[in-house]
């Protein structure tokens, strides 16, 4: 009978464990957005906890979260790059499917972030951790955003 456990328990875990094509390292899963500032200034709307990204494979989630059951949800992609010793994550928000134009729709920029609708945004690490990442963007306005977010799973 212990043999077939064993059995039945490496079965399993090579069927189910044994690769993962969506393994993008320490930004798989979700962090909350603990704090904002435009400009020096946290926006006096602002709730901690309230803006969850969440990654997998080349795709992000971004939700804001209106209260019991309600929540605005937005869709993208990411990439990580790097330029002259800076590292960069870009969000793509121009996707589109059959009967929503590009950028709009849940492929729609979020824009209680500040970001513009349909284009690329380009975000710069200022720290990088498994933890907590903190990421800076200068609107085309000319305004500093500043995010600070923790990883809660």
């Amino acid at each position: 009978m212990k043999k077939v456990f064993i059995l039945l328990s490496i079965l399993m875990l090579s069927l189910c464990a044994c690769k993962n094509e969506g393994n993008i390292g320490p930004l798989f899963g979700t962090w909350a957005l603990t704090d904002i500032t435009v400009n020096g200034e946290k926006p006096a709307d602002f709730i901690k906890g309230q803006t969850t990204w969440s990654f997998q494979n080349n795709i992000v989630r971004i939700v804001f979260d209106l209260g019991p059951s309600e929540y605005d949800d937005r869709v993208g992609s990411w990439e990580k790059t790097a330029s002259e010793g800076h590292k960069y994550l870009e969000f793509n928000f121009t996707h589109s499917q059959d009967g929503v134009e590009p950028g709009t729709g849940p492929y729609l920029a979020p824009e209680w972030l500040g970001w513009p609708t349909n284009r690329i945004i380009r975000l710069e690490y200022v720290k990088d951790s498994s933890r907590e990442m903190v990421l800076t963007w200068m609107s085309d306005g000319g305004d500093s955003f500043t995010y600070t977010l923790k990883k809660t799973w």
